[in-house]
């Protein structure tokens, strides 16, 4: 049983590393395209 807790523990870690590794990936690429955004914006006023 004890055995059983450990394997599940060690799912749950597993699991988290890589929700917050989509998590992270999703919001670099958001903060990406806001970026690009926002210097194309920076870019038109100042021509």
């Amino acid at each position: 049983n004890y055995k059983n807790e450990s394997i599940h523990f060690e799912q749950q870690r597993a699991i988290n590393q890589v929700q917050q590794r989509v998590f992270q990936q999703a919001l670099q690429g958001a903060l990406g395209t806001l970026n690009n955004c926002l210097n194309g914006e920076l870019h038109l006023r100042t021509i």
